[in-house]
């Protein structure tokens, strides 16, 4: 049986149910003690369903099972934080979830959680955690285990903050992982733009010589028309999006083959079947290599991201970055990457310290 017992702390009373399953105790506060019964009572019917039956199995076990498969410490935070926040879906078994179930967990994320004081969570990151879980029903369906995905169908919450926040950046380990699960040329492709913050139509659309290995830079002129396989360019995305990158040494040397072997005017990147990529194709290869490195929540953008970042924490200003990154405008930037500029508090209270008043 499980038990509540009563806290109080700072004139708040809290109830905190324990229930034990599988050998381990779980716990979790309420504001009331109707909902820690109520709680414990689904916690405690659950018991019955743990038959050895991987359909019956409840959703915490198929999220538990995915994170020991976890590649990389982000995607084993990544699912943690989906496993703490699975509400009422947490000790249903698998074959019971039904689309309206996920969509009523998807919109008490957003309006405010009551396993978290109230406390909502982002809309992009309730996007990304509807896409991890869609992934653990996928692998339920592939295996026989369920019928159907119950995820697939039940809509992403709209209006997704464009904000990068520091813990939904993509990690430069599972960079590395994701690189080493794709072949070449994919490889190069995304280590290229982890390291120069192109996008996936400039970097599908570049030519042999848009990169000047003596002056160390890649200009931009041009974008993949979008048609995979023929050969065909497309004007940038914006008139700022034509622009000049610097390039590492270490882009250098990972491009100078290509660069010295190649014919000026043919693309920088083509297939086996002297094809050139698309934005979809390239992203098709990006989320196979993804899945086998076992990183989960980043697209081809988490690559931009990631060296907007970079350029960031070395202390190069809005202008300089958006210019960097192609952006209409440096309100574009701050729009996306604000949070990732440090010593903001720092910088107002030296200001604020600087007013003598006395």
């Amino acid at each position: 049986m499980g038990s509540i017992s009563r806290t109080e702390r700072n004139g708040n009373v809290r109830y905190v149910a324990r229930v034990s399953l599988a050998g381990k105790q779980t716990a979790r506060s309420f504001t009331t003690e109707r909902a820690a019964k109520a709680w414990i009572r689904e916690r405690e019917a659950a018991k019955s369903d743990l038959t050895g039956r991987p359909d019956r199995d409840p959703v915490r076990k198929g999220v538990e099972c995915h994170m020991a498969d976890a590649a990389t410490s982000g995607a084993k935070a990544t699912r943690k934080h989906l496993l703490e926040n699975l509400g009422e879906l947490e000790w249903k078994p698998l074959d019971t979830v039904r689309p309206e179930d996920v969509s009523r967990w998807r919109d008490t994320l957003v309006a405010g959680r009551p396993w978290a004081d109230g406390k909502p969570l982002a809309r992009t990151t309730v996007n990304t955690l509807m896409s991890i879980l869609s992934t653990i029903f996928n692998e339920a369906v592939s295996k026989g285990h369920i019928p159907r995905n119950p995820v697939k169908g039940v809509r992403r919450v709209p209006g997704a903050s464009i904000t990068v926040e520091p813990h939904e950046l993509i990690t430069a380990a599972e960079v590395r992982a994701v690189a080493g699960a794709a072949e070449e040329p994919v490889r190069t492709m995304i280590r290229m733009m982890a390291l120069t913050g192109l996008r996936p139509g400039e970097v599908c659309g570049l030519r042999v010589r848009s990169v000047d290995l003596d002056k160390g830079v890649v200009r931009i002129t041009e974008q993949a028309d979008g048609h995979y396989g023929e050969w065909g360019w497309k004007a940038p995305k914006t008139p700022q999006a034509r622009r000049v990158v610097p390039l590492g040494q270490a882009t250098i040397e990972l491009l100078r083959s290509r660069v010295e072997d190649g014919t000026a005017g043919e693309p920088l990147f083509l297939t086996e079947l002297g094809r050139m990529y698309s934005t979809p194709r390239l992203g098709a290869l990006w989320r196979r290599a993804a899945k086998n490195a076992g990183v989960e929540g980043h697209s081809l953008k988490s690559l931009r991201h990631f060296y907007a970042s970079a350029l960031i924490e070395a202390g190069r200003s809005p202008v300089a970055v958006s210019e960097l990154l192609g952006h209409s405008s440096p309100t574009i930037t701050l729009e996306v990457y604000s949070h990732l500029w440090p010593g903001e508090h720092e910088a107002t209270r030296a200001a604020v310290d600087a007013l003598d008043l006395s």
